[in-house]
């Protein structure tokens, strides 16, 4: 299993260019994304394509203070 993190702008490309150009994203299967808001539409689509995203709460004096996990349920993911 595959994971990484970013911003909601990170992966919403990912899955554009998945889409766009048939990249297998397969290998992907968890995504922590923070640093923004996170629409729970941005959780469905990777859901969509087997990745579970999950939020990330922090600052930049310190760095993660809450986060998820890929086997949250959706709704606490979203």
């Amino acid at each position: 299993m595959v994971s990484s993190s970013g911003t909601p702008y990170f992966l919403t490309g990912l899955l554009d260019v998945a889409d766009r150009d048939g990249v297998d994203l397969s290998s992907l299967r968890g995504y922590l994304v923070g640093a923004a808001n996170v629409s729970p539409e941005l959780v469905a689509r990777a859901g969509e394509r087997g990745i579970a995203a999950y939020r990330s709460y922090g600052s930049t004096e310190h760095p993660v203070l809450t986060t998820g996990s890929p086997n949250d349920p959706f709704r606490k993911r979203a």
